[in-house]
C-alpha cells in the first residue's frame, strides 16, 4: 500500500489455493488505511484453480452477478456471485502478454461487468480447463476437459483480453526501467 498516493497495489502471480484470503486480508487493510483505488497485477499471471478464481471475484462483484460459464460435453456450469462484495474501491487490472487462463477469465469478467479498467497488452488467450494425467518417469499430460466463456457468452480461448487502455514498454521506458503500465493504473485511479 503506498503511503504518498494513497494506492493499494497487490501483485497476483497466480490463483492457487489460499491466495484469497491473502487479497481479503489485503483489502481489509487497504480500506482500514483510507486508499483511493487498488491495482490488481495479473501480469504474468499463468493462471490456477476455477475455486480460487471464483472466491477473488465475489470480493469485487455485487451479489447475484453471472461471472462466467464453464463448458463441456457434460454440460454447462454458471458461477453466479452468492455473496456480498468486500469492496468497492475503483480498480484497475493489469495485463500482458503472459497473462493466462484464471488471469485472463478475472480481467474479462471485471471488463464486461464494468467494475474496473484493463491496462497493458493484449492477454496470452490460453483459456481452458485442464486434468493432468500422470505419465510416468516424472511426467504428465494436460488434456482440456472444459472451456470458460464469460456470462455474455464471449469465448476466451485463442481470442485473449483486449485491455481498454494499451500500453507497451518502448525501448526507452525498459531502458529507464520505468513501468509505463504500472504508472497508467496509478494516473487512471487519481483522476
Amino acid at each position: 500500500i503506498s503511503d504518498n498516493k494513497k494506492l493499494g497495489y497487490f501483485k497476483l502471480h497466480g490463483f492457487e489455493f489460499g491466495i484469497d484470503k491473502k487479497i481479503a486480508v489485503f483489502i481489509k487493510m487497504a480500506e482500514q488505511q483510507g486508499v483511493k483505488g487498488l491495482i490488481l497485477d495479473l501480469r504474468g499471471n499463468r493462471g490456477g484453480y476455477i475455486t480460487t478464481l471464483y472466491d477473488i471475484l465475489k470480493f469485487f462483484l455485487p451479489k447475484g452477478t453471472q461471472t462466467f460459464v464453464l463448458k463441456s460435453n457434460a454440460g454447462a456450469i454458471n458461477y453466479q456471485i452468492a455473496s456480498s462484495p468486500i469492496t468497492d474501491l475503483p480498480l484497475v487490472v493489469l495485463i500482458d502478454e503472459d497473462s493466462r487462463s484464471a488471469s485472463e477469465v478475472f480481467a474479462a469478467v471485471i471488463q464486461e461487468q464494468e467494475r474496473g479498467k484493463i491496462v497493458g497488452v493484449q492477454s496470452h488467450s490460453s483459456v481452458s480447463v485442464g486434468q493432468v494425467h500422470e505419465l510416468g518417469l516424472d511426467c504428465g499430460m494436460m488434456v482440456t476437459v472444459s472451456q470458460l466463456f464469460t456470462a455474455k457468452g464471449k469465448k476466451l480461448e485463442k481470442v485473449g483480453i483486449q485491455p481498454d487502455t494499451e500500453v507497451k514498454f518502448t525501448k526507452e521506458s525498459i531502458l529507464a526501467a520505468q513501468d509505463v503500465q504500472l504508472e497508467k493504473a496509478i494516473e487512471i485511479l487519481l483522476k
